[in-house]
């Protein structure tokens, strides 16, 4: 946990899974207060080809909608790169959900395409009046 320049604490929700060739996996984490996304990183390790999209979607009372990339539907595919999101400003409600969506084309082998999303949590103080 780190300290933001607002006073309010960050953390960093870290997702990670095998995709086995050829499928769809996701991995959920659940909000357990309010707070925003304020920043997403993707990291592509060499040998993805583009072959490995992925996307960050929110549940919540509102339904699911993807909230990286943007437009909605469109997914990120690198190779040997990290892709940053960063100046987000999304915010999430207690019990709401973040999600991340990995799908892999690639016939022959598995991979693994970690992300990192970052939050600032504002408690039982609640947001900071804009």
């Amino acid at each position: 946990m780190q300290e933001h320049a607002h006073g309010f604490p960050t953390h960093v929700i870290p997702f990670s899974k095998s995709v086995p060739a050829l499928t769809k996996e996701t991995q959920e984490r659940q909000c357990f207060g309010d707070c925003d996304i304020i920043a997403a990183y993707f990291h592509f390790p060499s040998g993805t080809n583009g072959l490995v999209e992925v996307r960050i979607m929110v549940s919540g009372a509102g339904g699911d909608h993807q909230v990286v990339p943007l437009p909605q539907e469109s997914f990120i595919a690198l190779d040997n790169t990290t892709f940053p999101a960063s100046n987000l400003q999304i915010p999430l409600q207690r019990g709401d959900k973040i999600r991340l969506e990995w799908y892999n084309y690639d016939g022959g082998n598995p991979h693994r395409v970690p992300a990192e999303v970052m939050i600032r949590e504002y408690g039982r103080s609640g947001r900071p009046a804009a």
